[in-house]
């Protein structure tokens, strides 16, 4: 892991020949409201004998975890934005509770089932306030 001005994380894995897989964010953690937007993003680069089949986000730090988008509970809050052409992926989640609380991964997988990556620590998420409106009442 390095650390620029503690805000950028990198995570690389020596590949063949000197190739390096790494996944960096732009940040380690970040902090959203209840009820707000939150925007994480990550870039990665990778061996090039390797072809990239799929890049998204992830809520688990495991072998083979499911994308985020699967999750019914973030399906319809998300939207992910991820570029091949420019190693980029972007993730938007709306409408934000408690429950949003955790880490966030960048997960990339490839036509090679054991060269698939996962880039860890991800981005931490926490989220301030409470899940129900306050209401004020004058007297």
């Amino acid at each position: 892991m390095i650390l620029f001005n503690g805000a950028l994380c990198v995570c690389s894995v020596v590949g063949v020949c000197g190739e390096e897989w790494s996944v960096t964010y732009k940040s380690e953690s970040t902090c959203a409201f209840v009820g707000s937007s939150v925007d994480m993003s990550c870039s990665y680069t990778h061996p090039s004998y390797l072809t990239i089949t799929e890049v998204y986000w992830t809520k688990h730090n495991y072998t083979d975890p499911p994308p985020l988008r699967d999750d019914p509970e973030y399906s319809n809050r998300i939207s992910e934005e991820c570029d091949h052409g420019t190693k980029r992926c972007k993730l938007r989640i709306r409408s934000l509770t408690k429950s949003d609380i955790g880490e966030y991964y960048c997960r990339i997988t490839t036509s090679i089932k054991d060269q698939n990556r996962i880039g860890t620590p991800g981005i931490y998420l926490d989220v301030k306030g409470n899940n129900k409106q306050n209401v004020i009442m004058l007297v």
